[in-house]
């Protein structure tokens, strides 16, 4: 549905995507694991997109960081 109006009303005639994967946790992985989930974050597209590859412990920081910026606004 990308080349269609409705689409084009909703996100726009050029939107930018992005993936992500939430897996496991962080207490969990070893260095070596830490260190292959960084690097597929930083290096894998999926459809010419960014995939954030994130545990969800760092999901749940990110959220509350983010939260904590935008309640002290």
């Amino acid at each position: 549905m990308k080349q269609t109006n409705n689409f084009r009303e909703k996100f726009g005639s050029n939107p930018e995507f992005y993936g992500l994967l939430v897996i496991g946790r962080s207490q969990f992985m070893t260095q070596s694991e830490r260190r292959r989930l960084d690097w597929i974050s930083g290096n894998v597209l999926v459809g010419s997109s960014k995939l954030y590859c994130k545990t969800f412990d760092d999901l749940c920081e990110d959220m509350k960081y983010k939260l904590l910026a935008v309640s002290n606004q």
